[in-house]
């Protein structure tokens, strides 16, 4: 397994608000220049400590500042949000970021975060489904029925058939929200005391769980079937250059040495550096509908699929 580093930024205990943005950003750029392989924030109002009431500008700033570290949001309490505004933000956030940003969808624990923001506590399992539903809508390609009105959200996300997007949730109704919606579950921590339960429930909501339109499931097919042969042919460009490269070093000396120059010449370059270069315009995605959850090559890139080909 991979080893992930992760750059967390909760903003809190700010003494001077302006300093510790703009060196959020700094250390944002280090960690990409530095090869982490995230930099993650995190939502909460009105909080004693400060901590980080607007995770998307944020995240927007971040994207700005850094190439190639992933950007995502841990939580980003979706029941406080208007939901075609939200989609529309994290659309634009997701071009801007070039398909890097991602978030986990959660609930919160503090009941005035939702007076605060006119929404009811009581209702908040209600406000998160219809959210979510509206959130995977919106960012399909037809237009979609939102209160009696037809909506069509512009632009479209760049990362298909949505931005990356997670179900938090630490009760046993999370993981069946997450199955019911086809979305991965990321609870913030192992909850070995609740594995059956939550188990048994997500395995009843993933029988009954919210399908994307037909034709989202054509393309992401479709995108899934051109990574594989996105993969099959750097395979194959790497097999073919060890067998020239062995066929070139059998007959060492001089020779050999100048053999191989020419190769590396001839624009495959050393195999560490052939895969790295042909990966990095390869982005692989395919998304798993048996299991609800996205699936990455080890050897990808650490980015999801863009719109970029």
């Amino acid at each position: 397994m991979s080893q992930l580093t992760v750059l967390r930024l909760n903003m809190t205990n700010v003494a001077d608000p302006s300093t510790r943005h703009r060196a959020a950003l700094e250390m944002a750029e280090y960690a990409d220049g530095h090869g982490f392989t995230a930099v993650s924030g995190e939502e909460h109002h009105p909080a004693a400590t400060g901590w980080l009431p607007s995770p998307l500008i944020l995240a927007a700033a971040l994207a700005g500042r850094t190439r190639n570290v992933r950007i995502s949001i841990n939580a980003l309490i979706v029941p406080l949000y208007d939901p075609v505004r939200l989609a529309e933000d994290v659309a634009v956030l997701d071009n801007l970021a070039q398909g890097r940003f991602g978030f986990v969808a959660g609930m919160g624990y503090r009941p005035e975060e939702y007076h605060a923001a006119g929404r009811g506590w009581s209702r908040r399992a209600a406000l998160m489904d219809e959210c979510l539903g509206v959130l995977i809508q919106a960012w399909g390609d037809e237009p979609f029925d939102y209160r009696g009105t037809l909506v069509n959200v512009t632009p479209k996300p760049c990362t298909r058939p949505h931005p990356v997007s997670f179900v938090g949730g630490m009760t046993v109704a999370a993981a069946p929200r997450a199955a019911r919606f086809g979305l991965p579950f990321s609870p913030p921590m192992a909850m070995p005391d609740r594995r059956s339960r939550v188990s048994a429930g997500a395995e009843r909501a993933r029988q009954n769980r919210v399908r994307p339109p037909p034709r989202e499931r054509q393309h992401r097919d479709a995108a899934a079937r051109r990574s594989r042969r996105s993969l099959d042919a750097v395979r194959r460009v790497r097999d073919e250059r060890d067998r020239r490269i062995q066929r070139v070093e059998a007959g060492g000396g001089a020779a050999a040495q100048r053999n191989r120059r020419r190769l590396d010449r001839g624009g495959l370059g050393p195999p560490s550096a052939m895969a790295e270069k042909v990966l990095t315009r390869v982005s692989i995605s395919a998304w798993r509908s048996d299991r609800a959850a996205w699936s990455v090559s080890p050897r990808c890139p650490r980015r999801w699929s863009c719109g970029r080909r």
